[in-house]
């Protein structure tokens, strides 16, 4: 996938240059997993694929809590309609 709704994706190239910082390709909207966002932020953060294999997951709290302290205006969480956590978000009013 290279755009979403017509913009172009900004993603890690695998590579870094001389300072060790990583190269992103041009694009409109960052596109990252949740382990490689961590200690950065965003305006706007969509987390995506919250499922009951993420809730299976050891540590499925501290890497949602991780996954929501980036967004510095909105958040949003796109949770699949059977996954467990619905109903733990729903009654928190999220």
């Amino acid at each position: 996938m290279s755009q979403i709704a017509k913009l172009p994706l900004r993603r890690f190239t695998g590579e870094y240059d001389l300072f060790g910082n990583q190269v992103l390709t041009d694009g409109k909207i960052r596109l990252d997993s949740l382990y490689r966002f961590k200690g950065q932020q965003g305006a706007a953060v969509v987390v995506v694929e919250l499922d009951d294999e993420f809730a299976s997951h050891d540590d499925w709290q501290r890497a949602l809590f991780t996954a929501m302290t980036r967004a510095t205006v909105r958040l949003e969480l796109l949770v699949h309609e059977s996954c467990r956590l619905r109903g733990t978000f729903a009654a928190a009013g999220v």
